[in-house]
């Protein structure tokens, strides 16, 4: 089990996280916790891809991380970053207001 995602948002790259304020779709396993945001319009995957379908773009983050090694490729091929755990302490990936003792995507 990767330890360094005790707790992990899952948001697509290129948006931050006002850009989609309501999160829908909450999966924990193996105290991983997953907070997925609409993957029709956010993720930006080819048409067909995984349109209409969280589960197929949950279960290849699920393999990646599981099996630890695949978690990086499995991320890069959805356009996924993490946010949370350590992750969300980066500045380059806040924005200007989001005050780092209120975050609301590191707990679900």
């Amino acid at each position: 089990m990767n330890q360094h995602y005790p707790e992990t948002a899952l948001v697509p790259i290129s948006h931050t996280l006002d850009d989609h304020p309501h999160v829908h779709y909450v999966h924990e396993m193996a105290g991983f916790r997953f907070i997925m945001r609409d993957w029709v319009s956010t993720i930006g995957l080819p048409p067909g891809y995984a349109a209409n379908n969280a589960e197929h773009a949950y279960n290849v983050i699920t393999i990646g991380v599981l099996l630890g090694t695949m978690e990086k490729l499995a991320m890069e091929e959805l356009g996924l970053i993490a946010l949370g755990g350590w992750a969300h302490d980066m500045p380059e990936r806040r924005t200007k207001d989001q005050d780092p003792t209120t975050r609301k995507y590191v707990k679900a």
